[in-house]
This record gives C-alpha cells, sequence and structure tokens, in this order.
C-alpha cells in the first residue's frame, strides 16, 4: 500500500499536539512557480491536504480514506496526488514514527541516574523532548529497520556516544530546532534518497553514505536533508 506525506512538515509546522486548529500557510507560495501551475481542483486539494496531515505529523492516509475525507473517488485522489510531487513524499507503509514514542528516546527525567554531563544537558533541557541519546537510538534503529528492508543498504550504526558526538547532537537540537519528528524525517530522507543512502554512490566517492557523523557534522546537513536537497 503506497502512502504519503507532506515534504518537510517538520520544517515548517511545529505543532506539539495532533489535530490543530489551524495550520501555517507561508507567504513564499505567492512566489512558487510550482503552485501557480496547479489546476484549481488540484490548489484547493492541496490545502485540505495539509489540514488532513496536521491530524497525523505530516503523514497523509490511504487513498481509500483520503477519498472519503475530500468526498471524492480513490482514482480522483490518485490522479490528483500525481500533480503534487513538489509538495509530497511517498512513505513506506510500516514507517519509523512510532520509534520516536519510546520512552528511552525522550529526555532523561530526574529520577534516573545521572552524569555530570547529563546533568549539565538537564540544566538546560531541550524543549522538543529529544536529547543526544534519543537521537543516537533512533538511528541506530532506523539502519536495522532499512536493513530488513533492503539488505543492500548498510549505513553504519554507532557504537558510542561520544563527547564530541553529544556536543554536536545538542548543537543541532538547539540550531535547527530538532525534535523526534523532524530528526525521523531526516532519517527518512537519508534512505529515501539514491544518494545518501549510497544506492547511487557518485564517481568521486563510490563507496559514501550518509553517515551518523556528517548528519551532526553542521546545520548545513541537517537542514539541507530537511528541505529535500538530496531527492
Amino acid at each position: 500500500m503506497t502512502t504519503f506525506r507532506i515534504k518537510n512538515w517538520a520544517r515548517f509546522q511545529h505543532f506539539r499536539d495532533r489535530r490543530p486548529p489551524w495550520i501555517k500557510l507561508y507567504r513564499d507560495i505567492l512566489d512558487d512557480l510550482e503552485w501557480h501551475e496547479l489546476d484549481a481542483v488540484s490548489a484547493k486539494v492541496l490545502v485540505m491536504l495539509w489540514l488532513i496531515a496536521s491530524e497525523n505529523e505530516g503523514q497523509l492516509p490511504a487513498s481509500k480514506e483520503l477519498a472519503f475525507r475530500l468526498r471524492t473517488t480513490e482514482k480522483q485522489v490518485e490522479s490528483t496526488i500525481s500533480k503534487l510531487s513538489h509538495w509530497l513524499e511517498q512513505t513506506d507503509i510500516n514507517p519509523i514514527s512510532t520509534w520516536h514514542h519510546d520512552e528511552s528516546l525522550v529526555v532523561e527525567t530526574e529520577t534516573e541516574t545521572e552524569t555530570e554531563t547529563e546533568t549539565e544537558e538537564k540544566a538546560s533541557p531541550p524543549p522538543n523532548g529529544i536529547d543526544p541519546q534519543g537521537m543516537a537510538d533512533l538511528w541506530n534503529r532506523a539502519q536495522e529497520h532499512f536493513a530488513s528492508i533492503d539488505p543492500n543498504i548498510k549505513i553504519r550504526k554507532i557504537k558510542s556516544l561520544t563527547p564530541d558526538r553529544r556536543a554536536k547532537c545538542l548543537s543541532r537540537i538547539k540550531n535547527c530546532s530538532l525534535n523526534a519528528d523532524n530528526w525521523e524525517c531526516i532519517l527518512n530522507g537519508i534512505h529515501n534518497s539514491q544518494f545518501l543512502s549510497g544506492k547511487t554512490p557518485s564517481r568521486d566517492h563510490p563507496n559514501w553514505k550518509a553517515s551518523f557523523d556528517w548528519v551532526i557534522d553542521s546545520d548545513k546537513n541537517v537542514l539541507k536533508i530537511l528541505e529535500g536537497t538530496y531527492q
């Protein structure tokens, strides 16, 4: 079953609760050529898809449910979606969106044993509900998940969250407003990218794949993945 989600949802929509009463509509759309080239029906449907996606962190339901919600037919939904690739991306039927609900991925509680470094982090806990250890755990689970789907994808898991890695993770959390949702988008983005996943290596770097260290090395790398640069 093919499902879709809104591209870059986590970057443009920052609601913590599902089913918000309203969504953000950015002025950039006024100068978006893709938007102006849409026919009236597709433009109307896109806005309704944004609203439906707000109920599930950017994820859209299957075409049958979409057809019901939009009061149209599955055939019409599929036809319209084919015109909206600028705003939609295909997702796996078993997305990794449930991973970040695991208690081990949220910021640690005061009842847990604290090291000196962890105590410093908790002095100013990130408001977005994920810490460096959560990013590392989610990364490793993503590699297991996608390797089970395609054995040819062999992006390495990490064995240790070193002080350097921890510091870089904290910088990305702060500077890029990372949370579990858009970190998940990054992981999906890596494995949906022919280049980042190593499915289509470059001539100059035939064995290169996106690594944990490469992703967290700079704000630029994080934002480029979130913005769909490598899709």
